[in-house]
């Protein structure tokens, strides 16, 4: 189990310096490739829809069984909470006349939150089944 708390803190990690390292110095760069700018332009957005709801996890480990159940009842809603402050946060800039609003980056901030989803679901199965495991024995 602490193995899956390992990797969990390391991509986590991992998110955080790729999302700081394509916001504030790749996407700096004149670039000429048009796919290049479009996946800089996208990858921020994507990253931190991955990353910012990955800090729940943290101590998932720690949990007993029956929280866990809830908890897992419960992350939908906060992925839809999560998705609505992306829109928000697309959104809001265009009241102080800045024209930053991106369809693309709601949709990749989606992806990501899906990603996310898939990641949670794969360790709440292997900690759920650890957690049986250790009551068993």
């Amino acid at each position: 189990m602490k193995n899956n708390v390992f990797y969990i803190r390391a991509l986590t990690i991992f998110l955080v310096i790729l999302f700081i390292f394509c916001k504030f110095y790749l996407r700096t760069l004149n670039l000429n490739n048009g796919l290049a700018i479009f996946l800089l332009g996208v990858s921020p957005n994507f990253f931190s829809a991955i990353g910012m709801p990955m800090f729940s996890l943290w101590n998932l480990h720690k949990k007993e069984e029956n929280i866990l159940k809830k908890y897992d009842k419960y992350i939908l809603w906060g992925l839809g909470i999560f998705f609505l402050l992306f829109i928000y946060e697309e959104y809001i800039p265009t009241f102080a006349n800045s024209q930053v609003f991106d369809y693309w980056d709601i949709l990749f901030s989606f992806f990501g939150l899906t990603a996310f989803y898939l990641i949670y679901k794969i360790y709440f199965r292997t900690t759920l089944n650890q957690i049986n495991r250790t009551v068993r024995e």
